[in-house]
């Protein structure tokens, strides 16, 4: 469980101060939505399609960290790219699927996730995309109501 907490918190709320002395309106709008898209896909797909180590009787207990950290620090990169027109949306778009996928894959390699039910990379790929997307939509909306 120490590996989560520092692998899915820690590191990643160090980058999520950094980036909320840059920009806090980012980090302020996306971490509460990334929080509860992390919370609506895994306690969806946990114990399905897939486990997370250790293996406790709350099975969400193993992903809180990676909720709390992880996922909303990826919303937040994601904005704050897409905000500032950093890269194409084309390439943000690749980049954002292939560095999840690819962390995703570091974690089954090692034994930290688990896939069930024949789910795969290709399928973790999709539910990438989809929370892409609807973080897309989610930043369309807050530009609509002029909150950034």
């Amino acid at each position: 469980m120490l590996v989560n907490i520092i692998l899915g918190t820690v590191i990643p709320w160090v980058i999520l101060i950094y980036l909320y002395k840059r920009v806090p309106k980012i980090v302020l709008l996306f971490v509460p939505f990334g929080i509860a898209l992390a919370f609506l896909i895994n306690d969806l797909g946990q114990e399905v399609f897939w486990m997370v180590t250790p293996f406790l009787e709350n099975a969400s207990w193993a992903t809180l960290p990676i909720n709390i950290g992880y996922f909303p620090m990826l919303a937040c990169l994601f904005a704050y790219i897409k905000i500032r027109n950093i890269i194409k949306d084309w390439v943000l778009l690749i980049f954002s699927i292939s560095g999840g996928v690819a962390l995703e894959f570091t974690a089954v390699t090692f034994g930290k996730v688990i896939y069930l039910n024949n789910w795969n990379l290709f399928y973790t790929s999709l539910t990438y995309l989809a929370g892409i997307m609807l973080t897309f939509f989610y930043l369309l909306l807050v530009r609509k109501f002029r909150f950034l």
